[in-house]
């Protein structure tokens, strides 16, 4: 038994649910961004910066470009971002502690607080705990912090890894605390009531972050339109402005006799990578079992989210 215990503490310690996209779906919280329609950003300064001149460039400027169109839809939020890689920070990083803090109910100047915490010049391995754990240091464990004792007794209290792993992932809303969300587990309120309480108390504060807004944008956007839509717009500002390299490369031969397997045409896989999919994702999607034309655009997209 203690052996199980262990491999279980360990599970809920390095499975740390910190994605938006793993996020449980009963939120109901009202998006108070603007339309995708009505920001326009420009990436004139990231693109000198980071220089799109090659295909290794313009990959690395591309993905980072889809990432503030899709994740950062207001001005101040893209200009926050966009602020810290131009200073100098790591793009893959800044772009990972930036999903984490959609999860907060935290003022976006976390994310470089973060970053200034737990960047070195390494990539950093074990993301989730490691974003937590500098969380947490910030923010005083205002949220409250698990020991491996405290995880054991809420288990053997009859309380299952997913009710931990959610509970952490609510209490980041600094509504209740970890161990107030697991202790109304144990009196018998469900998950979904909790989360409604606490959806309904953030959304009735003055300040109400835009993570939050954000975070119920793609909670609820089952049929991916928003991140469709950012994704065309961003390579549409690409192309005008002759940015865009998404031209096909040598594998695209290959990657369409991979996808004529499953009935999936040429056009599909252009209209693809035009959307702002790069080959690998397609790639990766076509390889599942069950890729069909149907489902192709929902597989592609799970392997964005995976990222």
């Amino acid at each position: 038994m203690k052996n199980k215990l262990m491999v279980v503490i360990a599970m809920v310690t390095l499975l740390t649910i910190a994605t938006v996209a793993m996020a449980s779906g009963s939120l109901t919280l009202e998006p108070i961004v603007k339309p995708a329609d009505e920001f326009a950003p420009s990436f004139d300064r990231l693109a000198n910066y980071m220089g799109y001149d090659t295909e290794e460039a313009f990959h690395s400027f591309h993905k980072t470009a889809l990432f503030l169109g899709r994740y950062c839809p207001t001005e101040d939020s893209f200009s926050f971002i966009e602020q810290m890689i131009l200073s100098g920070c790591d793009p893959q990083t800044t772009m990972d502690i930036y999903q984490f803090y959609l999860t907060t109910n935290e003022p976006i100047s976390i994310v470089k607080q973060i970053y200034d915490m737990v960047y070195n010049g390494e990539p950093i391995t074990n993301r989730d705990v490691v974003f937590e754990n500098a969380f947490n240091k910030i923010t005083n464990n205002k949220c409250g912090v698990l020991t491996e004792d405290d995880v054991v007794a809420y288990l053997e209290k009859g309380l299952s890894v997913d009710d931990i792993m959610q509970a952490n992932l609510l209490s980041r809303k600094a509504v209740m605390t970890i161990q107030e969300i697991l202790d109304a587990r144990l009196s018998g309120i469900n998950l979904e009531k909790i989360e409604i309480s606490i959806s309904k108390e953030v959304t009735a504060e003055s300040n109400v972050k835009e993570a939050t807004a954000v975070n119920t944008i793609l909670l609820t956007d089952n049929s991916n339109t928003y991140f469709e839509q950012n994704a065309k717009k961003v390579n549409s500002i690409l192309k005008e402005k002759g940015y865009w390299k998404g031209k096909k490369s040598p594998n695209f031969n290959a990657m369409v006799k991979e996808a004529e397997k499953d009935g999936i045409t040429e056009e599909k896989i252009t209209e693809l990578l035009d959307s702002g999919y790069s080959e690998l994702d397609i790639f990766n999607a076509l390889k599942q079992p069950d890729c069909t034309a149907k489902t192709i655009d929902a597989l592609t997209e799970k392997e964005v989210l995976k990222k």
